[in-house]
C-alpha cells in the first residue's frame, strides 16, 4: 500500500508539474509511471516492427514476383504504391477513434487487420488467373494500408496522454524506432526466405509474428490494465485528477487549427519528409538489385536499417536533452529536423556519382540515418501544438504524409521507365527534402496552438 501511495504522489506531482509550463500541455490522463512506460514503449517497439515488416515485404520480394508476371516498371510502382492509397485514407479515422475510444484497442484491431491480410496475400495471388494478378495484389496491398493508417495517429494519441512533455521526443523516437527493426527483420529474414525457399514465405512468418504480438499484448498488457489497473488509492486520485484537469472535448477545433501558419509548415514538411522516406524504402532493393546485380540482398537490405536505428533513438534523447537543458522546444524541433532534411538531401545528391557498389551502399547508409531524425522533429511536433488533440492532428498530418507513398513511389517508377536514370529520381528527391526543411524552418513552432 505505501509503495502504491508513493508511486501515485510521484504522478501526482509530474502530473502538476507539468500544466506549470506555457508550452507544455495539461495531461488530461494518469501518466504512465517509469516501469509502466517502459514496457508499453518495448511493447509499442515491436507493433512497429510488425508494422514495417509488413510493409516491406513486398518492396523485397517485388522483383521475384515481377519477373514471375511479367511486370514492367510502372506495373511494379502501381503495386507498389497502392499501399499508400489505403494508408492515407485511414489516418483521419484512426486518429479520432483513438482520441475517442482509446488508442490501446485500436492499436490491436489494426495489427490482428494488417497481420491477416499479410499472411493470405500469397495465397490470393497464386489462386489468381493470370490477368487478375496485379489487380487482386494492389488490392491486398491497399487493405494492408488501410489498417496500418490506423497505427500512427493511435500511437501519437496515446504518448500525447500517457507520457509527460519533457520523455515525448524519446518517447516517440524509440516506439517508431521498430520501424528499423522491422524493415531490418525483413532484410535478413525475408531476403534469406526469398532466396533459399521462395517469396511466398516472407509474407507467411510476418503474418504470423504479427498475431502473436497481438496474443501476447493482449495477455500481458491490455487484459490487465482492465483489470488491475490501480488500488482503490489511485483509484481515487485519477477521481481527483479528473476534477482538476477535465478532459477536452473531442472536438477538435479545426478552424483555429488551419489559421496557424505553423500548423500548415508541419502539414508542408511531413509531406517533404516522407516522401524521401518512402521512395528510400519502396525503391532501394531495386536499385542496388538493378545497379549492382552481384551484390547480396541481405546485406543492402540490412545495413542502411541496422544503421538508422541507433540515430533514432540518439535524436529522440538528444532533442529531450536539449529542452531539459534550456532550449525552446520550438528550436530543438527545427534543429533536430535541419539536421535530418540536410543530412538526407546532401547524401541523396551526391547518389548520382556513386559508381562502386561500396560507395552507394555506404551514401545510402548515412542519408537513411539522416531521414531517421524526422521522428524527433516534424513528427513529435504535432504533440507539441496540439497536445489534447494528438491522435485526429497527427491523422490529418499524415495523411499529407502519407500521398507521397503513391504519389512519389508511382513518379518514381514512372521516371525510371521513361528515362532509364537513378540520378533523376535522387535528385528530384533531394529537392523535395530541402524544400521541406526550408518551410518548417521559416515557419514552424514548438507552441501550443490549440
Amino acid at each position: 500500500m505505501n509503495a502504491n501511495f508513493s508511486e501515485c504522489n510521484d504522478d501526482r506531482s509530474l502530473l502538476l508539474a507539468s500544466g506549470k509550463k506555457s508550452e507544455e500541455s495539461v495531461l488530461t490522463y494518469e501518466p504512465w509511471n517509469r516501469f509502466r512506460r517502459r514496457v508499453w514503449l518495448t511493447a509499442l517497439f515491436f507493433a512497429g516492427a510488425v508494422l514495417y515488416a509488413a510493409r516491406t515485404v513486398m518492396p523485397v520480394c517485388i522483383v521475384s514476383i515481377s519477373h514471375q508476371y511479367n511486370w514492367n516498371k510502372t506495373d511494379t510502382g502501381t503495386v507498389l504504391s497502392s499501399f499508400f492509397w489505403g494508408y492515407a485514407t485511414t489516418q483521419i479515422l484512426g486518429g479520432y477513434m483513438a482520441d475517442r475510444f482509446g488508442a490501446e484497442a485500436i492499436i490491436s484491431g489494426a495489427v490482428i487487420g494488417w497481420s491477416a491480410l499479410t499472411f493470405v496475400t500469397p495465397l490470393i495471388i497464386q489462386a489468381s488467373s493470370h490477368s487478375f494478378v496485379r489487380r487482386n495484389a494492389i488490392i491486398c496491398r491497399l487493405l494492408v494500408g488501410c489498417f496500418q493508417g490506423l497505427y500512427y495517429p493511435s500511437i501519437s494519441s496515446l504518448l500525447s496522454k500517457r507520457v509527460l512533455p519533457v520523455d515525448r521526443a524519446f518517447s516517440f523516437s524509440f516506439a517508431s524506432s521498430g520501424s528499423h527493426f522491422g524493415t531490418l527483420l525483413t532484410g535478413i529474414v525475408g531476403s534469406l526466405l526469398l532466396d533459399y525457399v521462395g517469396w511466398t514465405y516472407p509474407f507467411y512468418c510476418i503474418g504470423i509474428f504479427g498475431m502473436a504480438w497481438v496474443g501476447i499484448i493482449h495477455y500481458h498488457l491490455i487484459d490487465e490494465s482492465h483489470t488491475l489497473h490501480m488500488s482503490s488509492s489511485k483509484k481515487n486520485l485519477t477521481e481527483e485528477l479528473e476534477k482538476e484537469f477535465p478532459q477536452p472535448s473531442i472536438n477538435v477545433p479545426w478552424m483555429k487549427l488551419f489559421k496557424a501558419v505553423p500548423f500548415w509548415a508541419v502539414i508542408f514538411g511531413q509531406f517533404c519528409g516522407t516522401w524521401t522516406f518512402f521512395i528510400l524504402l519502396s525503391w532501394l532493393p531495386t536499385y542496388f538489385q538493378e545497379t549492382f546485380p552481384e551484390a547480396k540482398g541481405w546485406v543492402f537490405n540490412v545495413v542502411p536499417w541496422a544503421v538508422s536505428l541507433p540515430c533514432q533513438w540518439f535524436s529522440g534523447w538528444l532533442s529531450d536533452k536539449m529542452i531539459v537543458k534550456g532550449y525552446s522546444t520550438t528550436f530543438v524541433r527545427k534543429f533536430i529536423q535541419s539536421i535530418s532534411c540536410c543530412g538526407a538531401g546532401f547524401f541523396l545528391f551526391f547518389m548520382s556519382y556513386m559508381s562502386s557498389y561500396e560507395s552507394a551502399l555506404a551514401c545510402m547508409t548515412t542519408a537513411i540515418a539522416f531521414c531517421a531524425f524526422h521522428h524527433s522533429g516534424i513528427s513529435v511536433n504535432v504533440q507539441d501544438i496540439a497536445p489534447d488533440y494528438a491522435g485526429s492532428v497527427y491523422g490529418l498530418v499524415n495523411t499529407a504524409g502519407a500521398i507521397p507513398g503513391f504519389v512519389g513511389v508511382y513518379i518514381a517508377g514512372y521516371l525510371l521507365e521513361s528515362w532509364r536514370s537513378w540520378s533523376v529520381v535522387f535528385n528530384m528527391t533531394s529537392a523535395v527534402c530541402l524544400t521541406g526543411c526550408i518551410a518548417f524552418t521559416m515557419f514552424g513552432t514548438g507552441q501550443r496552438i490549440i
